[in-house]
C-alpha cells in the first residue's frame, strides 16, 4: 500500500469559482459502507469545522474551494487540455506522497465506459474497464450496429470528443494530405437503444483539407446502346433426366410465372438474368404449364422443348393452350409418351383462357435449361462424359429463331420483337485528372443555413447591432457558450442578404443584354422591328424564380 500513489476516486463538485480545473474528489478508500462520496464529503467538512480546527471558516461553504479543503485536487494536464468530470463521475487521484494526503494531489478522469456516455457516466459504470467495474454489466460494444457508423472518431484518428454530439477529428495520411473535421449535431439520438446513436447524415461541419496533388474533374458526354429494359414476367426451364442413355430420354418443360415477393420487384432483361440466376430470392414461382415426357431420343426431346418454347411465344401460329394430343403428329416423334398440363392449359380451370382468346400473353419470358442440366453441360468430370455429350448434343438443337443468336437459354421481349431493340442514350461520365506538381488546399463548411457576419460591415435598411451582446446564453448556468438559436435565425433573417450564385445571375444578365441588342423600334409609334416577347418571358421568369440568389448562405 505504500507505494500506491493513483487511487480511484469520485468526483463530488467541480464548479471550480476560480475557473482553474480544479475539482474537490474523495477516495474509494475514504467512505464506507453505504454511505456515498458526497456524505463522506460533507461529514468531513463538518466534523473539522466541529473540531474548531478551522475557526476562521464559519459555514461549511466557506470552507470548500479553500486552501485548507481536504479534498480539493488540481488537475494533472495542463488548463488548456484538461476535461473536467462533472460530479458523481470516477476519476483517477495520483498522490505526490502517498504518506502525505493533503498534499500536491492531481487527477485525470473522468473514466467513461463507452462512447454514448461521454455526457455523463456515473462513476459505478464508469470504473467498466476497472477491477472496481467486474460487475458492471458491459454494454454492446458501439461498432456491433450499422447505424452508427462514423458517428465517432475511429483508433486510428485523433480527436477531441466534445460532452455534447460535437467533435474535432484530425485525419490524414502520413506525409501526405491533412484533415481536420470540426463536426456538431453529429448523431441523432437513439430513444429505444441508447448505446447505438444514429448517425447524422446532415451535420453542421467545418472540414479543412490540404491534399498532395491538384484534382480537376471534366464532365464527358457519351452515347451509349443498351437493350430496352422489360420486366421478366415468365421463366420456361426445361431439364432431362437419363442422359446416359441417349436413346431413353426422361425429361419436362414447365412455365413458371414470377409473383413478386415484397418489397422486391420483378427482374429485368437488364439484370444479367443467366443460366443460374435464382430467381426465388425476389419471386415466388407458380407453376402455370408444364409438359412430360418419357422414353424420348435426342431428336425427340429437341422438337417437344422448342414446340413448347414456340407454343409460349404463339410463334408460327402456335398457342401453349392446343390440346395435347396434337403433340401426337410431330415429326421426329417416334416412341415414349407425353402429356401437357397445367392451369394455363386445362379448359375447365378458371385461369384457362376463353375459347375466343386462347392465345395467353406471357411475355417477357427468360427460357434456360434446368439447374441440374446446366451443370452437366459444363461439367469436366470424366465418369460423365457419356451425360455430358448428350447434354450438350440436346441444347445445340434448342432455340428460338431471333433469340440470342437461338442458343439454348435468352430473353424474349415479345412475337413481333422477340430480341429488345437497342436504344441510344447518353451518360456523363467523370474523369479526374491530377497535378501533381501542385498541392490542393479546401476550406468547406456544410450545414443547413451558412451566416457569414463582420462586425465592421451592416446592411443600409436594416437593423444592425452585435450579436454576442444580444446573445440571451449564459454560460455561467449551463447553456452554450455561443449565440443561441434565436439570435442565429434573427441575424439570418433580419441582418443579413442571400449570397448571389454568379452562374444563375449571369445567365440573367445574358438575357437582358440580348434583349437590348435584338429589340429594335422603327419610327415613333410604331411596333418593334424585332419581338423580344419571348426574351422578356424568359427574364421575368428568371427574375421570379430568383435562382441567383442562395438564400441559406447569407452575408452582411
Amino acid at each position: 500500500m505504500a507505494n500506491k500513489i493513483i487511487f480511484l476516486g469520485v468526483c463530488v463538485d467541480s464548479i471550480d469559482p476560480a475557473k482553474a480545473g480544479r475539482i474537490r474528489a474523495v477516495r474509494d478508500e475514504d467512505y464506507k459502507g453505504t454511505q456515498t462520496p458526497t456524505d463522506y464529503d460533507a461529514l468531513t467538512l463538518r466534523a473539522l469545522l466541529e473540531q474548531n480546527k478551522y475557526s476562521q471558516y464559519a459555514t461549511v461553504d466557506d470552507l470548500k474551494w479553500s486552501k485548507d479543503d481536504p479534498h480539493l485536487v488540481s488537475p494533472f494536464l495542463p488548463l488548456f487540455i484538461n476535461v473536467v468530470p462533472i460530479e458523481s463521475e470516477a476519476v483517477k487521484i495520483i498522490f505526490y506522497d502517498p504518506g502525505n494526503d493533503t498534499q500536491n494531489k492531481e487527477y485525470i478522469g473522468p473514466l467513461i465506459s463507452s462512447p454514448e456516455k461521454l455526457p455523463y457516466d456515473k462513476y459505478t459504470t464508469g470504473r467498466m474497464h476497472t477491477s472496481r467495474g467486474t460487475r458492471v454489466t458491459p454494454t454492446e460494444n458501439i461498432s456491433d450496429s450499422d447505424i452508427s457508423n462514423n458517428t465517432f472518431a475511429e483508433p486510428t484518428k485523433i480527436s477531441l470528443e466534445g460532452r455534447s454530439n460535437a467533435d474535432i477529428v484530425f485525419s490524414g495520411v502520413e506525409g501526405q494530405d491533412g484533415e481536420i473535421t470540426m463536426r456538431a449535431g453529429k448523431f441523432i439520438p437513439n430513444v429505444n437503444k441508447p448505446e447505438f446513436p444514429i448517425f447524422n447524415p446532415k451535420p453542421t461541419t467545418i472540414q479543412l483539407n490540404n491534399f498532395p496533388t491538384k484534382l480537376s474533374l471534366t464532365e464527358e458526354r457519351k452515347v451509349f446502346e443498351r437493350p430496352v429494359e422489360a420486366k421478366i414476367r415468365y421463366l420456361v426451364e426445361y431439364d432431362v433426366f437419363s442422359l446416359d442413355t441417349p436413346n431413353n430420354l426422361n425429361g419436362n418443360v414447365k412455365l413458371y410465372e414470377l409473383i413478386v415477393k415484397p418489397p422486391f420487384d420483378l427482374p429485368t432483361n437488364l439484370d444479367s438474368p443467366g443460366l443460374t440466376t435464382n430467381f426465388q430470392s425476389q419471386a415466388d414461382l407458380k407453376v402455370r404449364a408444364e409438359l412430360n415426357f418419357t422414353r424420348q431420343q435426342i431428336s425427340g426431346a429437341t422438337i417437344l422443348i422448342n414446340e413448347f418454347l414456340e407454343e409460349v411465344g404463339t410463334f408460327n401460329g402456335k398457342s401453349l393452350t392446343d390440346p395435347p394430343f396434337n403433340e401426337g403428329t410431330l415429326s421426329g416423334i417416334t416412341s415414349g409418351a407425353f402429356e401437357k398440363r397445367g392451369e394455363y392449359i386445362d379448359s375447365f380451370s378458371s385461369l384457362a383462357p376463353s375459347p375466343d382468346d386462347q392465345n395467353l400473353n406471357l411475355f417477357p419470358f427468360y427460357f434456360r435449361p434446368a439447374i441440374g442440366l446446366t451443370e452437366i453441360i459444363n461439367s469436366e468430370d470424366p465418369t460423365l462424359d457419356i451425360s455430358i455429350a448428350t447434354a450438350n448434343e440436346l441444347v445445340r438443337e434448342i432455340g428460338l429463331t431471333g433469340v440470342n443468336n437461338k442458343k439454348y437459354y435468352g430473353f424474349v421481349l415479345s412475337k413481333e420483337e422477340p430480341e429488345p431493340k437497342l436504344e441510344k442514350l447518353e451518360t456523363t461520365e467523370t474523369n479526374r485528372d491530377f497535378d501533381t506538381s501542385t498541392r490542393q488546399g479546401l476550406i468547406t463548411a456544410l450545414s443547413d443555413k451558412i451566416i457569414l457576419y463582420s462586425y465592421d460591415s451592416e446592411i443600409p435598411n436594416k437593423p444592425a447591432a452585435n450579436p454576442i451582446v444580444e446573445n440571451e446564453n449564459n454560460n455561467e448556468v449551463g447553456d452554450n457558450l455561443g449565440l443561441s438559436q434565436d439570435i442565429l435565425i434573427k441575424v439570418n433573417d433580419k441582418e443579413t442578404e442571400p449570397v448571389v450564385r454568379g452562374e444563375q445571375l449571369t445567365i440573367l444578365l445574358e438575357k437582358i443584354v440580348e434583349f437590348l441588342k435584338t429589340h429594335v423600334h422603327g419610327e415613333a409609334n410604331t411596333p418593334a422591328v424585332s419581338d423580344g416577347v419571348q426574351l422578356l418571358a424568359d427574364i421575368d421568369d428568371l427574375m421570379r424564380q430568383r435562382n441567383y440568389l442562395n438564400r441559406n448562405i447569407r452575408i452582411n
